[in-house]
């Protein structure tokens, strides 16, 4: 499944590769300049450059997240991130 695409919310399923990518960066130049919701509760992993191309959108544009309770290595990096940042 990887990416479904709702008006102005992205859901992760499963293991997300890279092969989503270029689909992504079509979804997130037509969302700029708004703040999307991005689920990722049934994401069983994700590709480090999905990962970061989402993170990036969050700095510039903001997300709000809807992590898995079980911490995945995903979520871990999520968490740092917004530690680091102060997001």
């Amino acid at each position: 499944m990887g990416i479904e695409f709702d008006v102005s919310k992205i859901t992760l399923n499963d293991f997300v590769d890279e092969n989503n990518l270029t689909s992504l960066l079509e979804y997130l130049k037509g969302a700029v300049p708004q703040k999307i919701l991005v689920d990722m509760v049934d994401c069983s992993d994700i590709h480090t450059a999905v990962l970061q191309t989402i993170l990036s959108y969050h700095l510039l544009y903001g997300c709000d997240f809807i992590l898995p309770k079980e911490k995945k290595s995903f979520v871990l990096a999520i968490e740092g991130f917004f530690a680091d940042n102060r997001c």
